[in-house]
């Protein structure tokens, strides 16, 4: 739960509605986060609860395309970490075969919309769940993810992957490197690149960088060591 303190160093800007505020000092951060992604999907709208609305094609064909470039191919496996309202999702299952892809969101109604969306585009063969899946995958990716966990889930976040990966999957995320780790918003966190690389190293996978994506954030690849 987040204390006074922590409240007053954030942006105000992500302090501007008490109803969601009243989550994070009602629940520990997860629960929280769970419950105000599910609060957006209700009342922002599904695309918008995921980024700015007006970047959900762009940004689902972005994804797609980098993966594809980084030899994501048909007969491959991919484990997407945070799949949202299936920005991605509805752009690569068409690619991969039947059971290739599988999608996991702390958020209920995010893991919901997500279904139905692809169901009702005629797309099926997919798994998309608010549990993490058994099996390993051949790759694993994880969008605007790193930077909305404070850094012991950074560290369960890794370690949960590399759970999922054998010696030749690949695992991409992308991050936005800061000179100082820090709280910036309810659930918006900005952490050194030492904490990043920290993080896979601890769960055994190593750390490169590996390009600029959109804007700020860049994208590393981590595999296991």
């Amino acid at each position: 739960m987040i204390t006074d303190e922590e409240l007053a160093k954030i942006y105000p800007k992500s302090k501007t509605d008490p109803a969601v505020v009243d989550l994070y000092r009602r629940h520990d951060f997860m629960q929280a986060y769970a419950l105000h992604t599910d609060y957006r999907v209700v009342n922002d709208g599904p695309r918008a609860a995921v980024g700015n609305p007006d970047d959900w094609e762009r940004h689902g064909n972005l994804q797609a395309a980098f993966l594809k470039q980084a030899g994501l191919s048909r007969g491959h496996t991919l484990l997407e970490i945070g799949c949202g309202t299936g920005r991605l999702a509805r752009k690569i299952v068409p690619y991969l075969e039947i059971c290739g892809y599988v999608g996991v969101d702390i958020s209920e109604r995010a893991t919901s919309f997500a279904r139905e969306s692809l169901h009702a585009e005629g797309l099926s063969g997919f798994v998309i769940s608010t549990k993490w899946p058994d099996g390993l995958f051949d790759y694993l990716w994880a969008f605007s993810v790193s930077i909305h966990l404070p850094a012991h889930q950074l560290n369960l976040m890794m370690e949960r992957a590399a759970a999922r990966m054998h010696k030749y999957s690949r695992f991409y995320f992308s991050y936005v490197p800061q000179k100082v780790s820090e709280r910036t918003g309810l659930k918006q966190f900005r952490h050194t690149l030492d904490v990043y690389q920290g993080a896979a190293e601890q769960a055994g996978l190593s750390f490169r960088r590996v390009e600029e994506w959109t804007g700020e954030q860049k994208v590393a690849l981590a595999m296991l060591q």
